[in-house]
């Protein structure tokens, strides 16, 4: 018994000796000419992954003359139709086939506030971005802006082998206590 059960928690267990780093959440935090832009996504640089968008833009508070007043946005999807990377990616409020006329924020990331280009890793760290927003295929950038990109290695999102790992190990460490409890006396049968 004890051999089919090392057969089935073995491969189990490597699978958390197999996982690479963690992808990290990066927050956002600036402004699109005076009005905030925040949230967060989590970013997956050894597959190139952006998930959990969740990035706000708030009113234009000046109201400038522009074709079309920025209201609020929320935006919670890739743009489909760029491509996103290290370097930058186009977010979208809706997965609508037909973008045109859709909110639309590029951001781009940077070193510094000059023109020395930043990579996200799952290292973490402080990055400046730089971008802009506005409706897809219809007008030119409404609003320009920028911010900071913060993650750091405590903000990782945990693995699902890792969490299987660690709920196998309690469970292992549960069954071992039951069996040193359990008391063997006469009435046992020997074990073959």
């Amino acid at each position: 018994m004890r051999l089919e059960l090392l057969k089935i928690l073995c491969p189990l267990l490597l699978l958390g000796v197999s996982a690479s780093a963690a992808p990290l959440t990066w927050t956002l935090d600036g402004e699109f000419f005076g009005a905030a832009v925040s949230g967060s996504f989590v970013y997956d640089s050894d597959l190139n992954i952006y998930s959990s968008i969740r990035i706000n833009t708030a009113e234009d508070p000046d109201k400038i003359n522009f074709s079309f007043l920025r209201g609020a946005a929320s935006y919670t999807f890739l743009n489909p139709l760029l491509p996103a990377g290290p370097t930058g990616a186009s977010f979208v409020t809706t997965n609508a086939a037909d973008l045109t006329g859709t909110p639309n924020v590029d951001l781009s990331y940077y070193i510094d506030f000059g023109l020395n280009p930043a990579a996200l890793t799952n290292a973490g760290g402080v990055i400046i971005f730089r971008g802009e927003e506005t409706d897809w295929f219809r007008s030119p950038p409404e609003r320009f802006g920028e911010g900071t990109l913060t993650a750091f290695a405590g903000s990782s999102v945990p693995e699902p082998a890792t969490v299987i790992s660690l709920a196998l190990g309690i469970a292992m460490l549960g069954a071992a206590r039951l069996r040193v409890l359990s008391p063997i006396g006469p009435k046992d049968s020997p074990r073959p």
